[in-house]
């Protein structure tokens, strides 16, 4: 890079540095083949749409992306029931729903030792029935990628987009700015890339075949993948001056290496291959999620959107340690004779093969996640792992929902520094135990069935392949994932602050808030709480009041609400002035009981639902149209003894506590610690609300 004053320079408060490598299906042949879209990486395209939603407060973002628009098929597809909850709180997950393949079931195939082909052993939900609205389901990478953009440009207002053929040639942190909140402590340089260096000199094909050899991990790690912009010159460079960089940059993340970062972990010599296209076969579950052990080898079945399905095959191919796989052997003809093998007595073709690739079975975990919470890294460059849970994707994507909303805070002066540590403290754990729960799945997938299995060879014990595949769903459906090591959830560990989980028992602390539906008391709409908890920065006071038809009830609700209504109070003390009154912290009441028995204007008043807006007050109650959502039951919180719950930003609960004066000083200890304190003079009063229209999200 030339120096600082032979190129142009610029100023930014996130530089999010991507790697997008898909293409989007819509679920039947014609459509596969005809429309590509550009995506920027799950990781990084969420990270994206949090930062668009705080361009509202003028911070600036930048999504960089050195791949080409030259996108391809294949690639992750899976998604777990959290990140559907997640999509929808960015109002996606209909959209998304609509296109995807749910996936129902799960069935275990075994070999038949009468007559040597296989046999279907239990069948079970693929998703634990009642544990989320949503179930697993399949879409193409490049799809969900496609909706998450466009509403980053809808929620930025078309200020933000994705800069490609852009490369990243230097990194550089000067550590002495690090704690200044003004500086721009991290220089990035980027070029402008050609149109020659553009063209991914491995693509490959093999006949009309797409190949993912190229970009899967058998291969070593390619920097010229990148598309060529004609809007800027060829070879202009940039100092980029950040405040915050984002690397959502891929397993063999650059951003990574610059940062001197190791990937820690060991791969195996199990070596696998994945096929799409549309089957032809009697064989009965091939829209169900199958896992297959036969003795030619081990096989999973996903079915995909429309009629698509997607082989995952075992290969019969050795790799030398530290080494790769010599690629050339494997060709769509290579798999589809193993993945018949694995089927007999039933039968398969794929006349029409649209993508394939193939991969080696690792887990490693990178060794550090951020560098003087100024520059961290996300998705695939921070933990890798076999596909075979579905999670490449889902926890790709976690990370940049966990980490964004506490930069876009930062950055808007709500939150202090410190809450950025929570990122590592919350995130790590979860990858190790990810990491945990891979290693055994895949040796188990890719072990042969005990009554093959020749001496000092690995065995499968079929029952105990089902029970740790069962047992493991609940931690791979994402939603009991908890985020106990942080500083941001108050659950009693190493002397932090302590939640009394006892006023809401199915409320785990630390896991995502469950939803339930209650009915609004303003026009009797049915709707699931946490949908009315949008994605945009606020965090959630939920007062479980009780019922209304109590006095002693009434009067503990309006004891609150003239506490949370004081100037010094939690709401005044952590939202600025120029800020809306619940741009950081939003308040809504859940009473129960009789809807028709209480009037709105029963309510204090004006935090919980101050004029203009409708989306504060609830009840637990029948509705006309869905039957009781009976909250209250399902959340275990008492009808009489009442809760408060405070939801962060990303649904994670971080506090439980008593609808009291003394749960209020719990409140407000919980954001004095976690937020910003805004000086008397400069804070958003109860006084000065006004009636404005409500956002549309």
């Amino acid at each position: 890079m030339s120096s600082d004053t032979q190129v142009r320079q610029s100023n930014v408060d996130v530089l999010i540095i991507v790697s997008a490598i898909v293409e989007a299906s819509l679920g039947h042949l014609a459509s596969v083949m005809a429309n590509r879209y550009q995506g920027a990486g799950p990781a990084g395209v969420i990270a994206a749409d949090w930062m668009a939603r705080f361009t509202k407060y003028g911070i600036k973002t930048r999504v960089v992306d050195k791949r080409s628009h030259k996108v391809f098929t294949g690639q992750a597809d899976g998604l777990n029931p959290r990140s559907i909850e997640m999509f929808q709180s960015f109002n996606l997950a209909g959209k998304i729903c609509s296109e995807a393949n749910p996936m129902n079931e799960v069935s275990f195939w075994a070999p038949n030792e009468s007559h040597g082909g296989i046999e279907r052993g239990r069948r079970i939900p693929d998703t634990i029935p009642g544990i989320s609205r949503y179930v697993q389901s399949v879409l193409h990478q490049g799809r969900i990628e496609r909706h998450i953009l466009d509403d980053m440009a809808e929620k930025s207002n078309g200020t933000m987009k994705i800069e490609r053929g852009v490369l990243p040639e230097s990194l550089e942190i000067d550590e002495s700015l690090c704690e200044d909140d003004s500086a721009y402590p991290v220089k990035v340089g980027i070029r402008q890339l050609s149109e020659e260096e553009s063209r991914p000199k491995l693509a490959s094909k093999n006949g009309e075949v797409e190949s993912g050899l190229y970009k899967s991990n058998l291969v070593k790690d390619e920097d010229d993948d990148v598309d060529f912009n004609p809007n800027v010159p060829v070879g202009d460079r940039e100092i980029i001056n950040a405040k915050y960089v984002i690397g959502a940059d891929g397993a063999h993340s650059w951003v990574r290496r610059q940062l001197g970062f190791k990937m820690v972990g060991e791969g195996t010599d199990f070596v696998w291959g994945v096929v799409d296209g549309v089957p032809i076969t009697n064989f009965p579950d091939i829209r169900c999620r199958a896992a297959i052990h036969s003795k030619a080898g081990s096989l999973m079945v996903i079915p995909r959107e429309g009629a698509l399905v997607r082989l995952y095959i075992q290969l019969n191919l050795q790799v030398d340690e530290g080494g790769h796989v010599d690629r050339s052997l494997i060709t769509p003809k290579m798999l589809m004779d193993q993945a018949k093998a694995v089927f007999e007595p039933y039968t398969i073709d794929i006349p029409e093969i649209l993508w394939y690739t193939g991969y080696q079975v690792g887990q490693r975990l990178t060794s550090e996640y951020a560098k003087n919470e100024r520059v961290f890294i996300a998705g695939d460059a921070c933990h890798t792992h076999s596909p075979k849970a579905g999670q490449g994707m889902n926890a790709s994507m976690a990370d940049t929902y966990n980490l964004a909303w506490k930069i876009g805070h930062v950055l808007a002066g709500h939150a202090p520094r410190s809450i950025l540590k929570t990122y590592e403290s919350e995130r790590r754990p979860f990858a190790e135990h990810l990491i945990m729960n891979d290693a055994q799945l895949a040796k188990l997938f890719s072990g042969k069935p005990l009554s093959s299995a020749e001496l000092n060879e690995l065995g499968v014990d079929m029952k105990d392949f089902e029970t740790v595949l069962e047992r493991g769903i609940s931690f791979f459906l994402g939603t009991s994932i908890e985020y106990f090591n942080s500083e941001a959830t108050a659950n009693g560990k190493d002397g932090r602050q302590q939640s009394k989980q006892e006023l809401a028992k199915n409320v785990p602390i630390g896991q995502r808030f469950p939803s339930f539906q209650v009915v609004s008391q303003f026009d009797g709409r049915h709707q699931h709480l946490v949908d009315t908890m949008f994605a945009n920065g606020q965090f959630s006071i939920v007062l479980f009041a009780g019922s209304m038809d109590n006095a002693v009830h009434r009067q503990r609700l309006q004891t609150i609400a003239q506490r949370l209504d004081s100037d010094d109070g939690v709401v005044s003390k952590h939202t600025p002035k120029d800020r809306q009154r619940d741009a950081v912290i939003d308040i809504k009441t859940v009473h129960c009981g009789v809807r028709t028995n209480v009037e709105v204007h029963d309510f204090p008043q004006p935090t919980i639902y101050p004029p203009g807006t409708y989306n504060k007050l609830y009840v637990d109650d029948v509705s006309y149209h869905a039957g009781h959502g009976e909250a209250y039951k399902n959340y275990g919180i008492s009808k009489e003894d009442g809760a408060i719950v405070v939801v962060r930003p990303d649904h994670f609960v971080g506090l439980i506590t008593s609808l009291d004066g003394e749960g209020m000083d719990e409140v407000e200890k919980y954001f004095d610690h976690l937020l910003t304190t805004v000086p008397a003079g400069q804070r958003n009063s109860a006084k000065d609300i006004k009636i404005i229209p409500q956002p549309v999200v």
